[in-house]
């Protein structure tokens, strides 16, 4: 949530993988979701809060189609 206000709708990112570790794909910020999909039961502290996951859409510009659903992948804004 900490990082959540820098994201925004059509923002550019760099995406990286394992499976091609030599390389970068671009891509942009698809969908950013309204509500945490992870909340802690006991949300009372500055840091609890810090700690609520949002999902976020990316779409990868591959026009290749080498990335495969579901693989891992580190994104920088």
């Amino acid at each position: 949530q900490s990082d959540l206000g820098r994201v925004q709708l059509g923002q550019a990112v760099t995406v990286r993988s394992d499976a091609f570790p030599r390389r970068t794909f671009d891509g942009h910020v698809e969908a950013i979701d309204q509500t945490a999909q992870f909340t802690p039961r006991d949300v009372q502290t500055a840091q609890d809060r810090a700690n609520l996951v949002f999902g976020v859409k990316v779409r990868v510009h591959d026009p290749n189609y080498e990335l495969r659903g579901g693989t891992t992948a580190q994104v920088s804004l």
